[in-house]
C-alpha cells in the first residue's frame, strides 16, 4: 500500500505539532449569557464523559477501557469499534472455526465512519438477514498493548432482540470462550473489553440521562491514499434523544437566537457526530498547535421530553482550555429556549 507524499507530509506535520503542544494562557471569554459548564478530559483526552447539557456531568469512564460496543436497539444488529486511545481495527481471517495464527501485515484492516451509520460500519457484513455468515475476525487494539494482548480472534453468532453472542480466543485460536452481551433496553450501547479474559462493561447512563458523551474517536480522510486514519476529541450525541441543527449565520449572534430559528428549514440530524470535533480550529504556531473555538457557530438543539413538547436550546461552545490553560477542556455555554 503506497503513501504519497502528501500524506507523509501531513502527518509529519500532525506528529511534530503534537510533541511541541503546550499549555496556553487562558483567553478572554465571551461574556457569560446562559449557564455555562466546562469538563476535564484530561490532557492525554484520556476520560470519555456522558453530560446533560442542562444540569452537566453525569459520569465518565477511561476511553481505553472497550474495545467493541453493542447496539441495545431490539431491532439493531450494529456493533461498533473504539477508534478512541490507540483506535480499535479489525479484519476478516477466515471462514468457520479459529486458525492457529496469521500474520498482522498481511491484512486488510477496517474502521467504522465517525456517523455510525450501519453501512459505514466495519463490522457491517458479520450477518446477512440477521444471521451469522461464520466469519472469523481479528481485532487490533491497537500498539500500546503487547502482542498477546493486542490481537484477538472473534466471531459473531447470533443477535437476537434481547441480546449478541460472541465468541472469542486469543491470537493463536485458543482459549475459546462464549460471551452473551444483553440488549439492556434502557441503554444506548453496551460495551466488551478484550482485556483479562474478556468482559462486558456497562458503564453507560442511561438513555433518558445523558445528552452528549465527550471523547476521544477517529475520523478518517479519504482524500488520501491510502485514507488517512486520524484522532480528534469531539462529541458524539445520545442518537435516541436529541437532534442537532448548525446555525454559523453571521447575520444572527447567540445572544439573538430565538425559537423563530427553529424553523422547518434547519436541518436537524441526529447523526451521532452531528457536532463532532469542528467547533474548535486548529492554530499552527512557533509553539506548536493551539485550539480556538469558534464561539460564533450556534448549534440549534431539539430534545425530547415525551410525553410533553420537545424542549429547545441553544448552544455555543467558548473553550477548549481549563483555567490553568490545560487543553482537553471543552467549555460550553447553553440557553433554553423553549
Amino acid at each position: 500500500m503506497k503513501i504519497n507524499i502528501l500524506s507523509i507530509t501531513v502527518l509529519l506535520i500532525l506528529v511534530w505539532c503534537s510533541s511541541c503542544e503546550k499549555p496556553e494562557t487562558p483567553i478572554v471569554l465571551p461574556k457569560a449569557f446562559g449557564k455555562k459548564y466546562s469538563y476535564q478530559m484530561g490532557n492525554d483526552y484520556s476520560s470519555q464523559i456522558y453530560v446533560d447539557l442542562e444540569h452537566g456531568l453525569v459520569s465518565s469512564a477511561k476511553v481505553t477501557d472497550w474495545d467493541l460496543s453493542f447496539s441495545c436497539d431490539p431491532n439493531s444488529l450494529n456493533i461498533y469499534l473504539n477508534g478512541g486511545g490507540a483506535g480499535v481495527l479489525v479484519a476478516t481471517i477466515a471462514k468457520g472455526d479459529f486458525i492457529n495464527d496469521f500474520n498482522a501485515k498481511n491484512l486488510k484492516w477496517n474502521w467504522d465512519a465517525a456517523n455510525g451509520l450501519s453501512d459505514s460500519l466495519a463490522l457491517k457484513n458479520w450477518h446477512t438477514g440477521g444471521v451469522s455468515n461464520d466469519s472469523v475476525y481479528v481485532i487490533d487494539r491497537g500498539n500500546s498493548y503487547q502482542i498477546n494482548d493486542r490481537y484477538f480472534q472473534f466471531k459473531l453468532l447470533v443477535c437476537t432482540k434481547d441480546t449478541f453472542m460472541l465468541q472469542t480466543a486469543n491470537r493463536y485460536g485458543q482459549n475459546v470462550t462464549t460471551h452473551v452481551i444483553p440488549k439492556t433496553p434502557s441503554k444506548l450501547l453496551n460495551y466488551f473489553t478484550f482485556g483479562n479474559g474478556g468482559k462486558i462493561l456497562d458503564f453507560e447512563p442511561i438513555i433518558n440521562n445523558w445528552d452528549i458523551c465527550f471523547l476521544n474517536y477517529r475520523t478518517v480522510y479519504y482524500e488520501f491514499s491510502p485514507p488517512l486514519l486520524y484522532s480528534v476529541v469531539g462529541s458524539f450525541i445520545n442518537t435516541k434523544k436529541i437532534e442537532v441543527a448548525l446555525d454559523s449565520s453571521s447575520l444572527v449572534s447567540f445572544e439573538n437566537v430565538s425559537i423563530s430559528d427553529f424553523n422547518p428549514t434547519k436541518r436537524f440530524s441526529n447523526l451521532r457526530d452531528v457536532i463532532g470535533f469542528d467547533w474548535k480550529v486548529p492554530m499552527f504556531g512557533g509553539t506548536g498547535v493551539t485550539y480556538r473555538t469558534r464561539s460564533y457557530v450556534t448549534y440549534l438543539i431539539r430534545k425530547k421530553n415525551m410525553p410533553g413538547p420537545d424542549l429547545l436550546f441553544k448552544l455555543r461552545f467558548i473553550d477548549f482550555y481549563d483555567m490553568a490553560g490545560n487543553k482537553g477542556a471543552p467549555t460550553y455555554e447553553i440557553v433554553r429556549v423553549q
